[in-house]
């Protein structure tokens, strides 16, 4: 009977406290201060969210989700961003579609784009890129990334000279 009674209490505290997630939406935008995301809230992504000049931590567990397909919500970790997501094992950090279960399909949400500072193996640079004025002050071959993403402050661009540049973590 205390067996009975232990496992009804896990499975009643474990729906609160799913229910209890608060939902937050980030706007498009930058994330230009260290931020972090915590696993009680559950993120929707409302455009392209670019990490700049800061670093986003994101806590074990979190649930990140992609908003409205059409304005094709991504989270852009800029050259001078970080992205700290360690999940765990039995907390994995879930990246997914806002769409209900069984509704989902590729391209829902645009995922996670990381773009770093080490030396890029194309011999073209980023002449005709929105952000050219941007990469022709940096230094080593630059290009932009595909997809809309780069701007006339160069936030989509990648490329460089520095082979040590860390962009941050991502596990599980």
């Amino acid at each position: 009977m205390k067996r009975v009674i232990y496992m009804l209490a896990v499975v009643l505290i474990t729906a609160m406290s799913v229910q209890a997630q608060k939902a937050r939406t980030i706007p498009a935008g930058v994330i230009g201060t260290n931020t972090t995301w915590f696993s009680d809230t559950v993120y929707t992504l409302d455009g392209y969210v670019y990490i700049k000049d800061a670093i986003l931590t994101i806590q074990p567990g979190t649930i990140i989700r992609g908003g409205d397909p059409a304005k094709k919500s991504t989270i852009i970790v800029t050259r001078t961003g970080k992205l700290n997501a360690k999940g765990t094992v039995t907390q994995p950090i879930v990246f997914t579609s806002g769409k209900a279960a069984g509704m989902r399909a590729p391209g829902d949400w645009g995922g996670i784009v990381i773009l770093g500072q080490a030396v890029i193996n194309r011999p073209t640079d980023c002449s005709t890129c929105p952000g050219t004025a941007v990469a022709a002050s940096l230094p080593g071959i630059q290009n932009a990334i595909e997809g809309d993403l780069d701007n006339a402050s160069g936030d989509g661009l990648y490329g460089g000279t520095d082979n040590s540049h860390s962009s941050g973590e991502l596990t599980y």
